[in-house]
């Protein structure tokens, strides 16, 4: 296998005593040669940093190509990852959670597909595991670029939006100043990807599985919704819908389902029980840009935009009443 791309792998460290050996034997013994390894020590309260070292000193071989950054102050998973890849010097990058791990292959694979094909991002599938136990495995989207991008922001739950698992072209978050917000940690992935494929040239997958993803982590972040962590989920929603209004000219085509994904946050915050207080700061945001995009769009988008707001309104009301109950 030819080595003729660096590809930088990216990993958050906090709290992960229990999974960090596991993922770290996966990362040193990847079949792939040409990897650099970045991991940020997010002020980890546990002894990660100690047992992640231990692995690296069996792999004398890959002690050169590992970085371990460490943090002043916590900045949690997305201050973490800006870190992170700030860092990388990679043609690529791979994000990993410290609590996951990856094929022995994987990266071989992926940067075959890369460079056979040129891609911005690759794709590939993976499986959701339980201790030693595949639970499911998920298959890549194969569809267009505006379909995905559609299913991605409607919130449909149709489709994996999640920034692991997947290799990305350095220069595509470079290019287009892409990157983390520190502080969204819960909906982080959300915040960022659509991003990266909206300005994407060209988009592949391969079919083999390359990422485990660990559902048994009872600490992170998606295992639990707070109040902190709805919040978080609300400022990645409106990040994005922010990110395409200030590019809709390229974007009217999304405006159904921006609005769609926005009235989706109330059917998540139902399922959570979580307090209207918070959904009621996006609302009266998301009421702001009514009468903004209206007047600046097209008669055939006018028509589109009028049946999102209306469903918008629709579904918000459905939740907003079963949540004034609780």
């Amino acid at each position: 296998m030819l080595n003729i791309i660096k590809i930088s792998i990216l990993v958050p460290i906090y709290n992960v005593s229990k999974y960090i050996e596991r993922c770290a034997h996966s990362l040193m013994e990847q079949s792939y040669e040409n990897i650099e390894y970045v991991f940020v020590d997010d002020c980890t309260p546990d002894n990660s940093i100690t047992l992640l070292k231990g692995v690296i000193a069996k792999y004398p071989h890959r002690q050169n190509q590992v970085k371990i950054i460490s943090h002043e102050h916590n900045k949690g998973l997305a201050g973490a990852r800006i870190t992170a890849l700030n860092s990388a010097t990679g043609d690529y990058v791979f994000h990993v959670d410290a609590d996951d791990y990856i094929a022995p292959d994987a990266v071989e694979k992926l940067s075959l597909q890369a460079i056979s094909s040129d891609s911005d991002i690759v794709d590939a599938s993976y499986s959701k595991v339980d201790g030693n136990k595949i639970v499911c495995t998920n298959a890549p989207y194969k569809g267009s670029k505006i379909d995905y991008l559609h299913l991605i922001v409607g919130r449909t739950g149709l489709v994996n939006n999640q920034i692991w698992g997947k290799l990305i072209k350095k220069s595509l978050y470079d290019d287009n100043n892409i990157n983390a917000i520190e502080g969204i940690d819960y909906g982080e992935d959300y915040s960022v990807f659509p991003k990266l494929l909206f300005h994407s040239q060209k988009r592949t997958w391969i079919d083999s599985v390359v990422y485990y993803y660990n559902v048994s982590n009872a600490t992170s972040y998606m295992h639990s919704v707070s109040k902190k962590a709805m919040e978080s989920y609300v400022r990645a929603e409106i990040s994005i819908y922010e990110y395409f209004m200030s590019q809709k000219e390229r974007c009217k085509d999304l405006l159904f389902s921006l609005d769609f994904g926005f009235a989706n946050i109330y059917k998540f915050a139902r399922q959570y029980g979580q307090p209207i207080s918070i959904i009621d700061k996006m609302y009266h945001f998301h009421s702001r840009y009514t009468l903004i995009n209206f007047y600046t769009l097209t008669l055939k988008h006018h028509i589109t935009y009028i049946v999102g707001r209306v469903m918008f309104v629709i579904i918000k009301n459905a939740y907003y009443t079963q949540l004034l109950k609780k």
